[in-house]
């Protein structure tokens, strides 16, 4: 026995774990045994361990065989304690009794384990274990065909092709999919001829896939994962989205309510909210919003899983996402007094989720922007400033970037400005990678400050090299969270850039 095993098993014990292993040796009166004593010298002590286990145990074959005892029986301990939580080790258990029941031809009784184990693992969607009950069963079929004991042969073998056919289907699926998502990395969004091809290759393969949606609903909902994700890639926006609200619906009419399905419903909830956002659809963004909201507090109520703060923020997020790029920024400046409340009340969050309140703090700064709340819009961005360990390259963070002169022009700080645009530009080259996008603006600002009197002129100037401009994926992210055709647009008209922004994306708020 490694003695190193054994010290870092029990340095590795939580003190619940610790309590429960006690509790489960008084139960059996064991409290004197030479292993409890084991457990509590090297539990209290430290330093210099080994010396004082030989001190007190003596050396030898006994104490190296008290060692492993002690060993084999915190993992005892460990996998009872975890069994209610992690459903692996239940099915580990029932896997074990299994085995011997197969071994002791008590085959009724292992059908019923069987059974539990296939109809757990279906819930979870772990297919191995589902390889693992189908492995079981031959046996039982073998044994029973060897002792003529065997009747119903026929619905049997259905039963157990099925099974196998559905794992063999999900497991194309997926390596379908992976197949994508390196396409999809390799292109950055953009396919080749080739790609494009193979793609429409995955997609009647997966629609040959005879699927039957009662029997195999997990199988079902991957598919429609499948074609929502290949169809994107092709650009057929409104295909892709057909396909991820039958994914959703199908998840729904499962009725399966584990934490595996409740999560990858969330999950696709999120993922059809971005697309419907992406591709102006306001109404049905709106309603499938709701939709994650009532989710949410059904999860509340029904205690299927905590909600953790990421869950919580996700629909605020979402929310704000949405009034952005859809122009609503006077119904974002309607939820600040609510989530400032909810959200800033608790200093320590920011700390603990710093891209989040990043994210939020833009946003509140821009929708006061764009109503000209200059100053409240500055109050913002220090709020944003004060955020720990931000992260130079993340989109929000260089949009910021942006936003903060704008709004310092905006409010006529033409000799601060002269210090933030050399700032800007010493940031930029930090970043080593500045977008395009990103070092137009910093032209544009130099311009600006240097030609104060004929402003208006060089806004015409720059309105369509800007309208021009080449959208890579960064410059398309940092475009929704500052537009300046619109705000060319608002200086040129004199309106606001949240009227110029509606304008744009044809809204009228």
């Amino acid at each position: 026995m490694n003695s190193q095993d054994l010290y870092e098993l029990i340095n590795s014990l939580t003190p619940h774990e610790k309590r429960y292993f006690k509790l489960d040796i008084a139960k059996q009166g064991g409290d004197q045994k030479q292993y409890v004593l084991l457990f509590e010298l090297i539990d209290k002590n430290k330093s210099e361990l080994e010396k004082q286990i030989q001190h007190t145990f003596g050396k030898g074959k006994n104490l190296t065989a008290l060692k492993q005892y002690l060993y084999d029986s915190l993992l005892k301990s460990l996998q009872n304690y975890h069994s209610k939580k992690h459903i692996r080790l239940q099915l580990l258990d029932a896997s074990q009794k299994l085995e011997i029941l197969i071994m002791k031809g008590l085959y009724r009784q292992a059908k019923k384990i069987i059974d539990k184990i296939l109809k757990i693992s279906t819930q979870q969607h772990e297919d191995i274990l589902k390889l693992y009950s189908l492995d079981a069963q031959l046996k039982i079929f073998r044994e029973l065909l060897r002792q003529e004991l065997l009747l119903d042969h026929n619905t049997i073998f259905q039963e157990l092709f099925g099974l196998l056919d559905q794992l063999q289907k999900d497991k194309k699926l997926a390596a379908m999919a992976c197949r994508l998502l390196v396409m999809n990395h390799r292109q950055d969004r953009t396919l080749s001829q080739a790609d494009r091809n193979a793609v429409l290759q995955l997609i009647e393969e997966a629609n040959q896939l005879k699927i039957n949606q009662l029997n195999a609903p997990h199988v079902t909902t991957r598919l429609f994962q499948f074609l929502g994700f290949a169809h994107s890639m092709l650009g057929n926006n409104k295909t892709a989205i057909t396909y991820k609200i039958k994914s959703i619906q199908n998840i729904q009419q499962s009725e399966q309510t584990d934490q595996n399905t409740t999560n990858r419903y969330l999950h696709q909830i999120i993922n059809l909210i971005i697309s419907l956002i992406r591709q102006q659809q306001w109404e049905e963004s709106e309603y499938w919003l709701n939709e994650l909201e009532t989710a949410h507090q059904q999860i509340l109520k029904s205690k299927v899983r905590k909600i953790h703060f990421e869950d919580r923020f996700q629909p605020v997020n979402l929310r704000c996402y949405l009034y952005t790029l859809s122009g609503g920024f006077e119904r974002i400046i309607h939820l600040i007094p609510d989530l400032k409340k909810e959200w800033y009340a608790d200093k320590k969050l920011s700390t603990k989720y710093p891209l989040y309140f990043l994210n939020l703090n833009y946003i509140f700064a821009y929708a006061n922007f764009a109503v000209q709340n200059f100053e409240v819009a500055l109050d913002w961005l220090e709020e944003l400033r004060k955020i720990k360990k931000l992260p130079p390259k993340h989109p929000t963070n260089r949009a910021s970037k942006i936003l903060e002169i704008a709004v310092h022009f905006e409010l006529g700080n033409y000799i601060l400005l002269e210090s933030l645009i050399r700032s800007y530009q010493r940031w930029l080259t930090k970043l080593q990678n500045p977008t395009d996008f990103e070092l137009m603006m910093l032209e544009y600002f130099k311009q600006l400050i240097k030609e104060i009197p004929e402003q208006k002129d060089l806004y015409s100037e720059y309105l369509p090299i800007f309208q021009k401009q080449k959208k890579d994926e960064t410059a398309l992210f940092l475009r929704e969270y500052f537009d300046p055709v619109s705000w060319l647009e608002a200086k040129i008209n004199q309106s606001t850039y949240a009227q110029a922004y509606r304008k744009n994306v044809k809204l009228v708020n």
